[in-house]
């Protein structure tokens, strides 16, 4: 008999300011999709709101242990997405922020049709 197969854990969370009911499951997730609505100024505005900010997912993110992280779900208030020079802070500068939270993983800012690959690690 072989050994058994190991599958890669995806989690992916929705509206949440508070995500530690999943943490269990969501141990060394290869990929980890998490909401960043609002940057880390914002903190309580996205606690008020049931949301979170580019440094509590990525708290979280190495909480875990994740490999990768997905930021998704961000304010319309920075609707430029990438790279706009009208407003101070748009998603490149939330993925700016993420990543320096934790620079050891992957952070990756989500976009429309966004594909990711979540190849298998031996």
């Amino acid at each position: 008999m072989s050994a058994p197969t190991t599958g890669r854990v995806i989690t992916i969370l929705g509206d949440t300011s508070d995500p530690s009911a999943i943490t269990g499951s969501a141990l060394r997730s290869d990929l980890l999709v998490h909401e960043a609505t609002f940057d880390a100024s914002l903190e309580g505005r996205a606690v008020k709101a049931g949301h979170s900010t580019t440094l509590m997912a990525a708290e979280f993110a190495r909480k875990v242990n994740a490999r990768r992280l997905v930021i998704t779900h961000f304010s319309a208030r920075y609707d430029n997405p990438h790279g706009s020079h009208d407003k101070e802070m748009n998603v490149d500068k939330l993925l700016e922020e993420t990543q320096k939270a934790c620079p050891e993983i992957e952070v990756i800012a989500a976009k429309d049709f966004l594909e990711i690959e979540v190849k298998k690690v031996n």
